[in-house]
């Protein structure tokens, strides 16, 4: 419990609790083992067996010598002198039988005394690590947060494993020896170390620090971010395969990249829509950045994307009202330069269940066979992510997530609101703030306002000092 109130329920108290009856359980008379059973068994058998000895070896001894006190001491030495013998008989017995059952069991005994101590045991536990495998272990697969094989986790455990001082564990070793048997040495050449973490408590991770000499494919980011989100406490999966598209790529609206997906160069726009499940929810979130150069094309129809996203997240309107009443706050903008984008502006997000959740969403026109006419209550999350794309040239798309809320009641009705969850930082380098009016400007510096006072509490370093300059006001 991290903070709050709740009102505990007591059910059980004393003995009755889990602990009590721990206690109770450990002031009881220890069982008899198997092995003490087995023993008991045998033993009365051949006590009965030495009783009728004794009593026979009377009875004939007084009627033959008509001495009934020579006959009691005869007898009893008979009994004394069996006893001895009895013990190791009951011990080879009781394994003898031990031993018949075991075989039974498709399990041979070479010597019976091996299984001596194996008889009192009631339930056996085996690490079969030590003594099957030599303490060696084999490598089969490497997957990643999707559950997919993928060569690049491999070869970040190979030069994790790699680089990493100190002494190789066996899971080390597995992942070096499968990796050289698979030439992934020379596929990494290139990544030199640069520094190297300790074991981190919180974490509960010791890290690597390499650079890598080549330039980065979109396949290679995609899965860099994938695995930054796995690292969440109560991630569960991601809510689609990652969108990381560069350049001409980006104007295809669902691109996939694959591993031969082309290079990020210095220059153009990266886009990349990601999202996760989460205990706490699931997101959906793109953000196109910069990487270089832009061109002045690139560079407006960013902002007027901009400002089609700030103009839906910031509506105020009457209870009522459909995604399609407000989605030309979005288009507006573009639709001045006769530019427009050809899907929907959003679409409803469920909580852990499908990232494009019916009923709500944003469109101009209704689209038959789509469900998202209904009217826009409070607690509906929707995502607001106008874009261009370009065909052959560029994709840009901006998008957060929305959640309705209500703001006042008056003569006219119920008046409602938007606030935005998302907490991503928006492209500075891509914007003409010429193309801004005072009121969008201020809505973008209130939103990275709003960004760096959630985020910095967990930035540090170069980290936060990044975060101060991505969400500077403009």
């Amino acid at each position: 419990v991290v903070s709050g109130s709740a009102i505990g329920l007591v059910i059980e108290t004393g003995k009755n609790t889990y602990i009590g009856r721990i206690s109770k359980e450990m002031d009881e008379k220890t069982p008899l083992t198997n092995f003490q059973i087995g023993m008991q068994a045998v033993s009365k058998t051949l006590i009965t067996y030495m009783v009728v000895i004794t009593v026979a070896v009377f009875i004939l001894n007084s009627l033959l010598h008509h001495d009934l006190l020579q006959a009691l001491l005869f007898s009893i030495s008979v009994a004394v002198g069996i006893t001895p013998g009895m013990l190791p008989m009951i011990v080879n017995v009781n394994l003898s039988k031990g031993t018949k059952t075991l075989a039974k069991k498709r399990t041979l005994v070479k010597r019976i005394e091996a299984i001596e101590n194996l008889g009192a045991i009631d339930i056996l536990c085996t690490d079969k690590t030590g003594t099957l495998t030599q303490n060696q272990i084999t490598l089969q697969y490497y997957r990643n947060v999707n559950g997919r094989e993928d060569e690049t986790i491999l070869k970040y455990a190979y030069l994790n494993s790699l680089y990493s001082t100190g002494i190789k564990n066996i899971i080390d070793r597995a992942i070096m020896s499968y990796a050289t048997s698979h030439d992934v040495k020379n596929k990494v050449s290139h990544y030199k170390k640069i520094d190297e973490i300790p074991f981190d408590y919180n974490r509960r991770l010791a890290s690597v620090v390499v650079k890598n000499g080549e330039k980065v494919t979109e396949a290679q980011a995609a899965r860099y971010l994938d695995s930054l989100r796995g690292q969440i406490q109560d991630f569960l999966e991601p809510s689609f395969d990652t969108i990381s598209a560069y350049g001409a790529n980006a104007a295809m609206m669902h691109y996939h990249a694959g591993d031969d997906s082309g290079l990020i160069e210095n220059r153009g726009m990266l886009l990349v829509d990601s999202g996760g499940q989460y205990l706490r929810g699931t997101t959906d979130v793109t953000r196109t950045i910069a990487m270089g150069e832009l061109t002045q094309e690139e560079i407006d129809n960013y902002t007027l994307t901009l400002k089609g996203m700030l103009k839906l997240s910031g509506a105020h309107f009457l209870y009522g009202c459909t995604g399609y009443n407000l989605d030309i706050l979005a288009r507006a903008s573009l639709w001045e330069k006769g530019i427009d984008y050809r899907c929907g502006t959003g679409h409803g997000i469920g909580y852990l269940l499908n990232v494009h959740e019916a009923p709500n969403g944003f469109r101009w026109r209704h689209v038959p066979g789509k469900n998202d006419l209904c009217v826009l209550e409070p607690g509906m999350v929707t995502s607001n992510e106008p874009g261009v794309y370009v065909e052959g040239k560029y994709g840009i798309r901006i998008e957060n997530e929305i959640i309705v809320e209500k703001d006042y009641d008056n003569e006219y009705g119920t008046w409602l609101k938007f606030a935005t969850l998302t907490l991503v930082p928006v492209e500075l380098d891509a914007i003409n703030v010429s193309l801004l009016q005072d009121e969008e400007r201020n809505a973008l510096n209130s939103y990275h306002s709003m960004v760096r006072d959630k985020l910095s509490p967990y930035f540090t370093g170069e980290e936060l000092a990044w975060l101060n300059e991505a969400t500077r006001n403009i």
